[in-house]
């Protein structure tokens, strides 16, 4: 069966590896303790210094944004991030992974209230670059450049 060019086979985390005391270990998602979640770690992030003050780099995109869309139209950022942006209102946080989402959402920023969220959505297939650029401390300059 020939595939649509923008349908993506779905697919499942079924084990993992990760660097314990310097040495790689395999795990399945299931085992990881629930302080060990992001949501978890987002809450005590959050208690380190002020959010509404702080800028935060977070691969993974917020859920259900223009900053997580994919191929197929769907959703696939993070429910805790997501969650995180809108209890705390971050002034800034920068996220990628999911690099056509800004072709496809028109959009490469989503606000919180208070707080913005932006990916620059580069696509790795381009020889040009973009980048997020402006005065931090007026997100009204704010923009997407490719360069």
């Amino acid at each position: 069966d020939a595939k649509a060019p923008d349908e993506v086979p779905e697919f499942r985390l079924l084990h993992c590896l990760r660097t314990l005391g310097g040495q790689p270990s395999e795990f399945r998602m299931e085992d990881v303790p629930p302080a060990e979640t992001i949501a978890a770690y987002l809450t005590e992030l959050a208690g380190r210094s002020d959010p509404a003050r702080t800028v935060y780099l977070i691969h993974a995109p917020p859920y259900d944004t223009p900053l997580d869309l994919m191929y197929g139209r769907r959703h696939v950022g993070s429910r805790a991030i997501a969650q995180f942006c809108r209890d705390h209102q971050p002034w800034l946080t920068l996220h990628g992974h999911i690099h056509e989402t800004v072709h496809l959402s028109k959009s490469f920023r989503h606000s919180w209230g208070r707080g913005t969220s932006a990916s620059c959505g580069n696509q790795p297939i381009q020889e040009a670059v973009a980048v997020v650029e402006g005065d931090l401390a007026a997100p009204d300059t704010w923009q997407r450049a490719v360069v």
